[in-house]
């Protein structure tokens, strides 16, 4: 790698002499820190470091300041905690409609979490930002002096948002209990039974790592879900350390047990609890140690099925409200065929949040079993089951009508969990402009994104520099890849678009941060 650009030793200085100031002013400096921290090297780790802008080429710029943007980015992405990996950008102008920057731009990476921006984008122009997932509750008999003569049927279409994120579950389920007692229904002679047929039975993402599937990210997908199809474990010290840590669930009906070996360590000592279960196993076994006086961690575990659990919670508001059944809680597959009757008129007809209040939790907080379900609801064609494979087709149909280069796309899941995924900056980029371009999409889409050093998967970067507040963004990471594509305003007040995608990389997740950040923020140092 030649010597670094000759300017960056002044406005190191001019940044170190700035400090503490804030303001547009200071973008460039706040810059010139960042490149300093990545560009870190030994002399013999510099030899060894390619010529930045040798290859591959970039764009031939004839702007002064966008060549020298260009090398300033093309030596951030030189950084020692990438030079083995692939790094894949592509930075573009919305007002002037130009590309700044493109390096490896057209080459196929694993994109992460960044491949719900595809499936969002798909969603909302299919299903529009106004859409809704309906719940409804009916009867397969009457309703004959309190007692209603049938099966209580709950037929789910995948809404995601009963959770504590958006819809507190228990209170949304007492009050469904209530809205039937004020039916005057007292008892429900036949089952409650499940109709969880809206989605298909493949409910894990194509290629998911089966080390992953014990983990609450990686949760089975369902026509009825709740809690995100997860169960919550609170774990915290104990009260002095060499004690048991003290192991309780945070969601309620899981009906599983805990075989507790964590106990409470040392002040400042390492957190390491972990937790395991063995699927259809009814007890987590959870090991390790937390420190003494810190604050409760969490672990979300995956359920295995996520149509019985909804029914469980279900049956257990209505038993608070007095309701009585009969008979069993039953998934609809579960019973012999037209065993279940004729539903009547919906005693209760409930409608999620619409999508564009559903699409926070998959952007900010790149909460995966949204990706899923939306995949799945944006393929459903008249009435049959959505299939992921519906959805894929769906999600291509949408990115063919807008002529985005398909030749580097492989979608295999919705949410970006699975490493058989792969797309190019160039897509990433494209589907970010023509979102940004439709009056129709533009507000709720960036709405939707996590905030730099605010909100979202963003909320600890960027903070305390020109990015805040700022940077729009959707992050992405599983092992060996990170990923950060969306939008910043230059210093000029110029709106660039931005996708930068890692692969191939063993650094910390820090190392790879610092270089994607210090590239964000050159951007927002730029003016012209």
């Amino acid at each position: 790698m030649p010597a670094p650009h000759p300017h960056w030793d002044r406005r190191l200085q001019t940044s170190r002499a700035g400090h503490g100031r804030c303001g547009a002013g200071t973008s460039r400096s706040w810059a010139a820190l960042y490149l300093a921290a990545v560009l870190v090297c030994t002399p013999a780790c510099a030899a060894r470091l390619r010529d930045p802008l040798a290859r591959p080429s970039v764009i031939d710029a004839r702007e002064r300041h966008v060549r020298t943007l260009q090398a300033d980015l093309a030596g951030i992405f030189a950084a020692p905690a990438v030079e083995h990996g692939l790094v894949a950008v592509h930075v573009a102008s919305l007002d002037r409609h130009d590309v700044l920057f493109r390096y490896n731009a057209d080459r196929l990476v694993m994109p992460a979490s960044n491949m719900k921006i595809p499936t969002l984008a798909a969603a909302a122009e299919r299903l529009g930002w106004d859409y809704t997932f309906q719940t409804t509750l009916a009867a397969t008999g009457p309703l004959v002096d309190g007692t209603l003569e049938g099966d209580l049927v709950v037929r789910g279409s995948g809404d995601p948002s009963l959770n504590n994120r958006q819809v507190e579950p228990v209170a949304l389920l007492d009050g469904w209990a209530d809205q039937l007692a004020a039916l005057g229904i007292r008892r429900i002679a036949g089952r409650l039974v499940g109709d969880d047929n809206a989605f298909d039975e493949q409910s894990f993402g194509q290629g998911w790592s089966w080390e992953d599937l014990h983990d609450g990210y990686s949760a089975p997908i369902g026509a009825l879900q709740v809690y995100e199809d997860a169960v919550t474990l609170s774990v915290a010290p104990g009260p002095a350390p060499g004690a048991s840590a003290d192991v309780v669930f945070a969601t309620p009906g899981s009906g599983w047990a805990v075989d507790n070996h964590a106990v409470t360590g040392e002040p400042g000592s390492p957190l390491t609890i972990e937790t395991r279960r063995t699927p259809g196993a009814f007890l987590v076994h959870v090991t390790g140690s937390i420190p003494s006086g810190s604050a409760v961690v969490t672990r979300a575990l995956a359920v295995d099925n996520p149509t019985a659990y909804f029914l469980g919670l279900l049956a257990a508001a209505l038993e608070r409200r007095g309701l009585t059944i009969r008979g069993r809680t039953a998934d609809i597959d579960d019973l012999p065929s037209g065993s279940i009757g004729t539903t009547g008129a919906p005693l209760v007809d409930y409608r999620s949040p619409p999508l564009r209040e559903i699409a926070h939790p998959l952007m900010k907080a790149s909460q995966n079993l949204y990706g899923e379900t939306l995949l799945r609801a944006v393929g459903r064609v008249d009435g049959r089951a959505a299939t992921a494979a519906d959805g894929k087709a769906a999600v291509l149909s949408v990115l063919k009508a807008w002529s985005a280069p398909l030749d580097g796309f492989v979608m295999a899941d919705g949410s970006g969990l699975s490493r058989y995924n792969y797309a190019t900056a160039d897509l990433i980029a494209a589907i970010l402009r023509r979102m940004y371009g439709d009056p129709r999409h533009r507000d709720a889409w960036v709405q939707a994104l996590a905030v730099g050093g605010q909100a979202g998967t963003l909320q600890k970067r960027f903070v305390g520099t020109p990015g805040e507040g700022r940077v729009r963004a959707k992050t992405g990471a599983i092992s060996n890849v990170r990923a950060l594509s969306g939008y910043v305003p230059a210093a000029n007040g110029e709106q660039l678009l931005y996708s930068i995608i890692v692969n191939n990389v063993k650094a910390t997740s820090d190392e790879i941060y610092k270089v994607v950040d210090a590239a964000v923020l050159r951007l927002a140092a730029f003016t012209r």
